[in-house]
């Protein structure tokens, strides 16, 4: 009786864990909705919805003016994370109108799209609204101060019944201007094999996390063997600042018992 009990507490938490797993979602960045006239977007999909970031390989995107302008943004490069994840990076071809809001929408959207894709929940107050920015009257962000450090302070590793979330920590240290992107590249000294993907950073941020939670993630691990990362952080233009030097780090997934 009391081995049944344990069994089905291990199969509730199973699903627990994978129920929080949508089968796909798409995300818009950045987040912060103020914008220079020149920003990097990315669109980043989960699970199924990395079909559609395929597809604007072929497929053009646009930000739309309050005044019905559209400015095309250019597909810089698709990334592809290493656990359900990929993202997008975009352009746009000329510079934004200062003090304007602009909507992001597809070449021939759907109705769908509009409706239920190209959309984003705002908290103040709680509503659906459709993706959007509206630019400053600044012409471009503050550059990135030079003294920008990472301190890798650490791994967490989390196992759901071989379901696993595993990251290496890093704090970050920024002084007078936040990053908002930082490109990030990991390697498996074991096999040599590199992943690079783009992270957003809030302004609040104080931690960026290398890895993956249970459902995805940009970056995995294999059971052995150490890794090493190097960052280049930037502003919301995608201005940077010189990249780092690499930080080598033990695998989340070789835990110290």
């Amino acid at each position: 009786m009391r081995n049944t009990i344990l069994l089905l507490i291990a199969l509730i938490n199973f699903n627990l864990a994978f129920s929080k797993c949508r089968a796909s979602e798409i995300n818009f960045y950045p987040l912060k909705k103020e914008i220079s006239l020149n920003p990097i977007f990315i669109i980043e999909g989960y699970g199924n919805a990395q079909e559609k970031i395929k597809s604007f390989e072929e497929r053009k995107v646009f930000l739309e003016s309050e005044h019905g302008d559209l400015i095309e943004l250019k597909l810089v490069e698709v990334l592809v994370g290493e656990k359900k994840l990929m993202q997008a990076i975009f352009k746009p071809v000329i510079s934004l109108k200062k003090n304007t809001t602009y909507y992001l929408s597809y070449d021939n959207q759907t109705k769908e799209e509009k409706k239920f894709e190209l959309v984003r929940w705002t908290y103040s107050p709680t509503k659906r609204e459709r993706v959007q920015w509206r630019t400053s009257n600044l012409s471009k962000n503050k550059s990135l101060s030079k003294s920008v450090n990472f301190i890798y302070s650490g791994n967490t590793f989390s196992d759901y019944d071989h379901t696993e979330s595993a990251n290496a920590k890093f704090l970050i240290k920024a002084e007078l201007s936040p990053i908002y992107w930082v490109k990030t590249e990991v390697v498996s000294t074991k096999t040599n094999e590199s992943t690079i993907y783009y992270l957003y950073v809030n302004e609040t941020d104080e931690e960026l996390r290398i890895g993956h939670n249970i459902c995805s993630g940009a970056f995995s691990y294999n059971s052995k063997g150490r890794y090493k990362v190097r960052f280049t952080p930037m502003n919301l233009d995608g201005k940077s600042t010189l990249t780092t030097e690499w930080f080598l780090y033990d695998n989340p997934m070789e835990r110290k018992d």
